[in-house]
């Protein structure tokens, strides 16, 4: 083939090349709704190709084209995801986004729904283009054909160089209605790639807006102060909870008739009230109610700040003796929650591996009836007061519901709908609330509890045509960003006498500071930049997803950025009216958003609050957690060891002799009483004739006491054993109770909070580990001689959940298991020991510590 046919085809592949991206960067910008501009915007677009197929000459022969196909390829996908990202979003993507690639696969179905054909023209080309490749290089390889002078290659890519910067400047400069970096992808990109990693958003006098914020955290016009205080709190984030289901009826039922019955009593309902999210999603809804902080928009809040410094809701009632849970039916690491929550001041996170997951599986993880159902039994176990915080399931887009659950006959326009399969799913929500609440009254849980319920998120976008004509033909008004992002917030004082609608304009970051003001509770330690809706007089909520930062709105504006960053393209409209407002008369408020969220960002980035709070009560978050672990001792006196030649005594005398041996771990035997208190006996059957000369039955306290032990010997019940604790702080009892051991354990914590952290207990099984851990026992033993767990299980087991120890009997300690569980980092205890031969068998096979009644410290 000749020089000249050769460049000939190298100019026709070229041209055709930029030609297929010409076509793909004007469907983008239609998917991207740049509108009228798009064709100018393409153009930009084809520029940066030619010059990277330009810079493409540097490298020669089968290397020019694999790059060019590769970069190709990468552009055309990364254009695939701008425009279902935008779909959903109403933004392009961003570098920062890649940290949630791994969570693709849970969203699978929403991804599938926001999907449409016309997206597929972005990469149909992409192997096309590759088959192309391979067939024409196989037949007539092009060697040497772009090895070109050094001269020559610096001359091209130098002269598209110069074409792509004077195409932005010309563009920029003199379309008024362009702004590159917020439209055209190239430009887009680059720019997004500069922010994240190397520009500082401006912030001014940022101590005294920490400041300010902490002084406006105070309380002064004290409406509805402390009707909830001293009560436990329940709050219940419910996925895709809108505004515009409450007191509505569909084909003549109630969508949403259980949080219809709650607002009606004894509740506070606010009507005005608006979701607030970074890239977060649903954990920003929880960060930003919790913390009254804006979230993160360089990334998701939970896993680029999780280790911050927070002083949100849950710390404040941790500080104020509350025990505090998180739970969601959903996989721990989801969100990076696992590991978020201890930092936002959660002593325990029940998730998916603390549920039984049962049929039906609805959205993606456990059923709400089911979810509501399991966490009610775990709130029972769990020290009061407490805060419990639950995020629910079922009702996630695209709102996929069995048929069997579906309680209301759609119109035939709505069915197979998203409009449609929201209704069925939402009202499946609801009914398991309204189970929920029965089962509250039913457990005793209900009437001493503050529970507040709000939604997470909107559930179905205003930025897709076809849902928002079906919706503004469902509501009878237009449904724009400002009914799309309305959630309602409930607060429930079951017992209060309060009926209120609250119409003030607030947002999620209001939500800490009202329910503060409902707890009687105020924040004189950390930062809040919401209000108390309920004692507030106008509201302001600003916005940076969906709507785009500098976006608000207020009571009677709402102001929506435009997309392109140009403000005078921007638009404001009055929320009751639905009529157009003057632009200029919203900048100042556009310039209040922005200042806020970029504040609120900066204390973020700088982990800001961690000197503040330090400054204010000099100590951190995690300096007030008192750490109640211990480690393991190799030793454990065994039913208080052997005194008098006598073993299982549970004798004063005994631990008397423990303590002064050196033995700091004691293990004790509990019996129940007939009058419901707890015994230090080994069992009512053999060992109380034997020991005390009566029949073999339960007594009562009165009795027990009254009996003359065996040598002389003083027994004990739980009072006697909590009065040497006291005066013993650094003996830990592990406990031994056969019969009711949680109840048992309830018992111990609920009269002797204080001594709570003394106390080891034993369980028997597997099951008892999350009732034993949710009443604030901290370590804990597995004991394994009533129970048949193969050691796959109990690896499993221990991987799951941080156990203080196993124990076993000795033909268990003889086998793999010790070292299968060394490995696993859990400390090993055999029982009864009593050799120093065995004791060394034993140790060399993996057991760490022993039981005994003989051998000492």
């Amino acid at each position: 083939m000749s020089i000249i046919k050769k460049y000939k085809i190298q100019l026709i592949e070229t041209t055709v090349l930029s030609f297929l991206f010409f076509i793909k960067a004007i469907i983008y910008n239609h998917l991207i709704q740049n509108g009228s501009v798009s064709l100018k915007l393409s153009f930009v677009s084809l520029i940066y190709i030619i010059f990277i197929i330009a810079l493409s000459y540097i490298l020669k022969d089968k290397k020019r084209d694999i790059a060019l196909l590769i970069i190709y390829s990468i552009i055309s996908f990364i254009m695939f995801a701008d425009a279902g990202y935008f779909t959903y979003f109403n933004q392009l993507t961003s570098v920062v986004v890649l940290k949630q690639v791994n969570q693709l696969g849970t969203i699978g179905e929403s991804i599938n729904y926001v999907l449409k054909p016309v997206n597929f023209l972005l990469v149909m080309d992409i192997l096309p283009l590759i088959l192309y490749y391979l067939y024409t290089r196989k037949l007539t390889p092009f060697k040497n054909l772009y090895n070109l002078e050094k001269r020559k290659v610096f001359t091209i890519v130098s002269g598209a160089f110069v074409l792509v910067i004077s195409s932005v400047l010309i563009v920029n400069g003199l379309d008024e209605d362009i702004n590159l970096s917020r439209q055209e992808f190239f430009t887009y990109h680059i720019s997004d790639i500069y922010n994240t990693f190397f520009r500082e958003s401006y912030v001014d006098n940022i101590d005294d807006f920490m400041k300010n914020a902490s002084s406006s955290t105070v309380n002064k016009d004290k409406k509805y102060y402390g009707i909830g205080k001293d009560r436990n709190v329940i709050t219940i984030q419910v996925e895709g909870l809108q505004n515009f289901v409450i007191n509505r009826k569909y084909n003549g039922k109630e969508i949403t008739p259980n949080l219809n019955k709650l607002i009606n009593e004894d509740s506070i309902y606010f009507d005005r009230y608006y979701q607030q999210l970074g890239r977060g999603n649903t954990s920003d809804s929880e960060f930003v109610s919790h913390n009254s902080l804006y979230p993160a928009m360089d990334g998701q809040t939970y896993l680029m700040y999780y280790n911050n410094t927070y002083y949100g809701l849950p710390w404040i009632l941790k500080d104020r003796g509350y025990t505090t849970a998180a739970y969601h039916g959903y996989k721990p690491d989801f969100w990076n929650r696992d590991k978020a929550y201890p930092y936002q001041g959660f002593d325990r996170f029940y998730s998916q591996n603390d549920y039984s997951i049962t049929e039906p599986v609805i959205g993606f993880g456990i059923n709400d009836r089911e979810f509501f159902k399991q966490s009610i039994s775990y709130m029972k176990a769990t020290q009061e007061p407490y805060y419990a915080f639950l995020v629910t399931l079922s009702s996630h887009h695209p709102f996929t519901m069995p048929d069997e659950y579906k309680e209301i006959q759609l119109m035939d326009n709505h069915e197979n709908t998203l409009l449609g399969n929201y209704i069925q799913s939402i009202n499946y929500a609801d009914a398991a609330i309204g189970e929920f609440i029965e089962d509250l009254k039913r457990e005793g849980l209900y009437e001493d509890t503050v529970i507040n319920i709000y939604g997470d998120h909107f559930a179905i976008s205003s930025m897709d045509e076809d849902n928002k004509r079906l919706m503004t033909e469902y509501l009878g008004y237009d449904y724009d960003f400002d009914e799309m992002m309305k959630i309602p917030l409930i607060i429930h004082v079951p017992g209060s006498n309060v009926y209120e609608k609250i119409s003030v304009t607030g947002g999620q970051m209001d939500f800490l500071p009202t329910v503060l003001n409902i707890l009687g509770l105020e924040n004189k330690k950390g930062v809040m930049l919401g209000q108390d809706l309920v004692n507030a007089t106008e509201g302001f909520v600003a916005q940076q997803t969906y709507m785009l930062k500098g976006s608000y709105i207020k009571d009677d504006v709402v102001f929506s950025m435009s997309r392109d960053g140009i403000f005078k393209n921007s638009r404001a409209w009055n929320p009751n009216t639905k009529q157009p407002i003057e632009l200029e008369a919203c900048r100042e408020d556009y310039e209040r958003a922005i200042k806020e969220i970029n504040n609120s960002n900066h204390i973020l980035k700088n982990d800001l609050l961690k000197k503040f709070i330090e400054e204010r009560e000099g100590l951190s978050n995690e300096e007030e957690k008192v750490d109640t672990r211990v480690l393991p001792e190799a030793l454990i006196s065994h039913a208080g060891a052997r005194i008098e030649e006598l073993s299982y005594t549970n004798s004063k005398e005994a631990i008397d002799k423990s303590y002064e041996n050196g033995y700091r771990f004691i293990e004790l035997d509990f019996e129940w009483t007939t009058d419901g208190n707890l015994a230090l006996i080994h069992d009512w059957d053999s060992y109380v004739n034997s020991a005390f000369s009566v029949e073999s039955k339960m007594y009562s306290t009165e009795e027990f006491k009254g009996f003359k032990m065996i040598k002389g010997l003083t027994q004990m019940v739980l009072e006697d054993l909590a009065e040497w604790l006291y005066e013993h702080d650094d003996v830990y009892i592990v406990t031994d109770i056969k019969r009711d051991n949680v109840e048992a354990l309830k018992l111990i914590r609920d009269r002797y909070p204080d001594l709570i952290h003394q106390f080891i207990p034993q369980i028997y099984g597997i099951d008892q580990f999350i009732p034993v851990q949710g009443l604030g026992y901290t370590n804990i033993i597995l004991t394994l001689y009533a129970s048949n767990y193969t050691d796959e299980e109990l690896i499993d087991f221990v991987n799951r959940h941080e156990i203080f120890a196993i124990t076993m009997p000795i033909s268990k300690a003889r086998t793999e298991l010790p070292n299968k569980l060394k490995n696993a980092n859990i400390f090993v205890y055999a029982h009864t020991i009593n050799r120093e031969d065995l004791r060394q068998e034993l140790e060399a096979n993996g057991v760490d510590g022993f039981y005994t009644d003989d051998l000492l410290p």
